[in-house]
């Protein structure tokens, strides 16, 4: 078990940055001694608390935890331990997934999926026997597989 703080870190910085929720998953707890875990978490909290975040670790053990941690989740970063192997603690995560609340609003939601497309294009990709793949980032509306769009000619 390796804890990499500098991808850690990297990424929290982008959900920081981006000014986006986030929760943390301590995993493959089921090949990990409860010594390096305890460090793990000590770390974790440490990063969270400090004045770049400056949203505390909220450790997240019991259903009733992630319902708090759902509740608080602006103020909070909510930390699971869970192990794909085993199982271990994803009902958890499931449960605090499912008591999150939506950012926009029922009509806004549906607004946005109804919205015209907008995707702007990073990069094309050719991938034998495949073709182009295209890669970018879609900041607007819904897109569907086989709906022609309009090009922008800018």
């Amino acid at each position: 078990f390796v804890f990499s703080v500098g991808t850690f870190r990297e990424h929290l910085g982008l959900t920081v940055a981006l000014k986006v929720i986030s929760f943390v998953c301590i995993t493959k707890t089921d090949e990990t001694s409860s010594t390096q875990i305890r460090r793990c978490k000590l770390q974790i909290e440490s990063i969270l608390k400090g004045p770049a975040v400056k949203r505390p670790a909220l450790l997240v053990q019991s259903p009733a935890d992630a319902e708090r941690a759902a509740q608080k989740i602006k103020t909070r970063t909510p930390v699971f331990q869970v192990s794909a192997v085993t199982g271990d603690n994803l009902p958890l995560l499931q449960h605090f997934l499912s008591h999150l609340q939506p950012a926009l609003s029922k009509e806004e939601r549906i607004a946005a999926t109804r919205a015209e497309p907008k995707f702007s294009v990073d990069g094309v990709l050719s991938v034998t026997g495949n073709g182009p793949i295209v890669t970018g980032l879609v900041t607007r509306g819904t897109i569907r597989e086989k709906r022609e769009e309009r090009r922008d000619k800018r």
